[in-house]
């Protein structure tokens, strides 16, 4: 059994993220106090909207990072549960006939993982950047192993090369 946890990357844990709002507080609070005491009074308003605008940011990049993808790999299934603070919907498809799905990104595109089998798929590691792509894509390929009995050519992922869209039966060899 393989367990694989892909979560956004998060700069901040909870105590350093109330720490760093507590300092801009503290910084827009001087800021305005000493605009306040020389006459400048009308820039009070726009310390006070900045203060909206920087605590909404944090607290909507907290939730965000709060993201959470766990791809569990058993002898027969293969699930994908997904959400924020909890699993909010799964996936399951059977191990046998779980395909890694891999879309090229380009300029303007993304690179896209999907796990999949009979006609239902599942996009995964979204929250990634392309080099965590790359290495969670390498890891799946190792932990799905090809079934032994249909041999290496059946999932060669040259034979479904359609354009920039590769889909192939995950890993090497069964170890």
């Amino acid at each position: 059994m393989h367990t694989i946890i892909v979560r956004p990357n998060r700069s901040f844990r909870k105590a350093e993220l109330g720490l760093f709002g507590l300092g801009l507080l503290a910084a827009l609070t001087l800021g305005g106090v000493l605009t306040w005491l020389y006459g400048f009074w009308p820039i009070l308003a726009f310390d006070v909207l900045a203060l909206i605008g920087l605590i909404s940011a944090t607290w909507f990049a907290e939730r965000a990072s709060g993201y959470l993808e766990r791809i569990r790999i058993d002898d027969d299934w293969v699930t994908i549960t997904r959400g924020f603070r909890g699993p909010e919907s799964s996936f399951r498809v059977q191990r046998g006939w779980a395909r890694l799905i891999e879309e090229a990104g380009g300029p303007w595109r993304r690179h896209r993982i999907w796990i999949g089998a009979s006609g239902r798929a599942s996009e995964i590691g979204a929250c990634l950047g392309e080099e965590d792509k790359q290495e969670l894509s390498r890891r799946l390929r190792r932990y799905l192993c090809p079934i032994a009995s249909a041999g290496r050519e059946a999932h060669d992922p040259e034979r479904f090369r359609d354009g920039d869209h590769t889909e192939s039966q995950a890993g090497e060899v069964r170890t």
